[in-house]
């Protein structure tokens, strides 16, 4: 495991403090962000010590929480693929990463900001669409989020199973607009240089596993 860094956000745009991690995307609003930003180096599974209350955002997943007191969190990447069944998946579409958390002592955080990949500039998503999904031995709880926000929906008061955002699809053809990366690798084993082009929505927990697969 490794170790955080706490890290304070800093630099100015036009004499406003903006985080270190700020990086604009064409035609969606900038969110609001909270004074300390945590670096976990590589992301496999990481255990983090928030010394005070505050507001804290992960720079590797952009997954934020906020505390009431000094906490321990512990938290990765869980796969949607193996905790949807078929059915779950012709009814919601992944709307950003799934995460294992674990947090001491219990009901420490009061809120959960999760990262999501919609665009919702122009108002072509409709949120009330967008839920929080939780895995329990029940199976399948869903809720909707307090807040949605440019780029996380934010769930107050939250309960730790594995979590995150699934889009209610109400066509198996209409999908809402979302925001996509480029990923570009090069092979050099082959006698010809081969470049493997990937383009895949926002979730950095995808373009974790696609890394992954590459470098093998």
């Amino acid at each position: 495991m490794k170790k955080m860094i706490l890290r304070v956000w800093g630099g100015t745009r036009g004499g406003r403090l903006l985080p270190k991690c700020f990086r604009p995307l064409w035609l969606c609003r900038e969110e609001g962000r909270c004074l300390v930003l945590f670096d976990p180096f590589l992301l496999t599974l990481c255990r983090v010590h928030l010394p005070e209350a505050g507001s804290f955002y992960c720079s590797e997943t952009e997954l934020g929480f906020e505390v009431r007191a000094a906490v321990t969190i512990q938290y990765g990447y869980d796969s949607w693929a193996r905790r949807l069944n078929a059915s779950e998946k012709l009814q919601w579409m992944v709307a950003g990463p799934l995460f294992n958390i674990q947090v001491e002592p219990a009901r420490t955080v009061t809120a959960v900001h999760l990262p999501h990949f919609l665009c919702l500039t122009g108002g072509d998503a409709d949120v009330s669409h967008l839920q929080v999904a939780h895995f329990v031995d029940e199976g399948l709880i869903l809720e909707s989020p307090t807040r949605v926000r440019p780029f996380h929906a934010v769930q107050e008061n939250p309960s730790f199973s594995p979590i995150g955002l699934l889009w209610r699809q109400i066509y198996s053809t209409l999908f809402p607009p979302v925001h996509s990366m480029v990923l570009l690798y090069r092979s050099s084993q082959a006698e010809d240089i081969t470049l493997h082009l990937y383009l895949i929505p926002r979730d950095l927990s995808v373009k974790e596993a696609q890394k992954g697969h590459n470098v093998k």
